[in-house]
């Protein structure tokens, strides 16, 4: 339960900063393709800690309940929101020009 609790905080904190990826548009000069990219990149790394962590929850609650051990379960989790982040700034960097 411990590390729901640290793994729920810090995916509080990381969507914060996940908002942050919009600043990536600053490059983008009347070009809605490019702000769209950037939109959808930004949308990922914001979601992606909250939605893994519900994930997380809800396999750890069923896994209590069949007297399984779930103490891998926020690990994976934290695993799965570092790839989607990686995924959503590598969307929104693909906006900007070379």
């Amino acid at each position: 339960m411990v590390l729901l609790l640290v793994t729920g905080a810090l995916g509080l904190v990381a969507a914060f900063f996940g908002m942050f990826t919009g600043m990536v548009s600053d490059g983008c000069f009347g070009d809605d393709l490019c702000g769209s990219r950037v939109g959808t990149g930004t949308l990922i790394n914001v979601l992606a800690p909250v939605v893994c962590w519900i994930a997380a929850v809800v396999v750890c609650a069923r896994r209590l309940a069949r007297r399984q051990p779930a103490w891998w379960v926020p690990l994976v989790a934290v695993v799965a929101w570092f790839l989607l982040v990686l995924v959503g700034s590598a969307v929104a960097t693909s906006a900007m020009p070379s």
